[in-house]
């Protein structure tokens, strides 16, 4: 059974792996170079805004869920894992707004942590899949009653 506070530890393990790794790369360089900054905002809006439709229908399907999916611990990591990814996202595309205000020195470490935020975002978009694939197969396993039957 999948645990969020596990997943959040090799969620952010893997960040900063990758955030060293692009660092030693020289990230940097290209990231000027290619002026990455506005590619990266519309990105992470269009994420945004799926993540909030995805959150969204996630809600609505809740009213119609039997009791006992409802109360099933899965449930509520669902719930958290999309709320800590729109976060995450929200911070990707405000930290986006600061690197075009500030210039020079100061914006490389704002650099590092937009892009650390980056990937922090697109591992847990893996992970809110994954628990959305158990949730619908845990609910395609449970037995469903026929309409009108108590």
């Amino acid at each position: 059974m999948p645990r969020l506070e596990i997943d959040i530890i090799i969620t952010v393990v893997l960040t900063v792996v990758l955030v060293v790794l692009s660092y030693f790369l020289g990230l940097q360089s290209v990231y000027f170079k290619l002026q990455l900054n506005p590619i990266i905002m519309q990105i992470f809006g269009t994420l945004l805004g799926l993540s909030i439709a995805s959150f969204g229908i996630v809600a609505t399907l809740i009213p119609n869920l039997p009791k006992k999916i409802l109360e099933h611990d899965l449930m509520n990591i669902i719930l958290h894992r999309f709320l800590i990814l729109i976060k995450a996202e929200v911070l990707v595309l405000g930290l986006g707004f600061f690197i075009f205000l500030f210039s020079g020195e100061i914006s490389l470490p704002l650099i590092l942590l937009q892009v650390a935020l980056s990937y922090f975002s697109f591992i847990s978009i893996f992970y809110a899949g994954l628990y959305i694939y158990y949730i619908f197969k845990y609910v395609v396993s449970h037995p469903r009653r026929e309409a009108g039957a108590p």
